[in-house]
């Protein structure tokens, strides 16, 4: 049997948005969670867009520090990409997404996990099934 997003929803009912801790206060704020890209083209300061970050880098967006993680474990040599895709350009394309790890109730799956390890993160969980409709709603059908 495939596994369909339906069935994976059932499996995994609850999504886990990680952040440094540092964000919070701007999540909160703006009550919205923003790709890479979107933030760094409104910052005042920005690290160099559709290049792999080594280290995590400190923007500062409309008066607000925001920290954005690095990008260690994308190695161009361990990617079989597609004609037309390089590193950068998959940089580039993960950079315009806001990511979500899947889990329970009790807490996102082991990878999840480990990427917490890294301090100082914060997480939220939220209903896949909510979140998806939200987006539904806000596009104005199926993505």
């Amino acid at each position: 049997m495939p596994l369909t997003i339906e069935r994976f929803a059932r499996v995994r009912p609850f999504l886990y948005h990680l952040t440094a801790t540092g964000n919070i206060q701007a999540i909160r704020a703006t009550r919205c969670l923003e790709p890479a890209a979107d933030l760094r083209s409104r910052a005042t300061h920005t690290p160099v867009n559709g290049q792999r970050r080594l280290d995590p880098a400190l923007i500062e967006v409309e008066g607000r520090p925001i920290h954005i993680r690095d990008q260690k474990p994308l190695h161009a040599k361990n990617i079989s990409f597609e004609d037309g895709w390089d590193l950068d350009r998959l940089v580039a394309h993960l950079d315009s997404h806001v990511f979500f790890w899947p889990g329970t109730i009790q807490a996102p799956i082991q990878y999840g996990l480990n990427y917490l390890a890294a301090p100082p993160l914060s997480y939220k969980a939220a209903r896949r099934q909510k979140l998806v409709q939200r987006r539904r709603d806000a596009q104005g059908g199926d993505f």
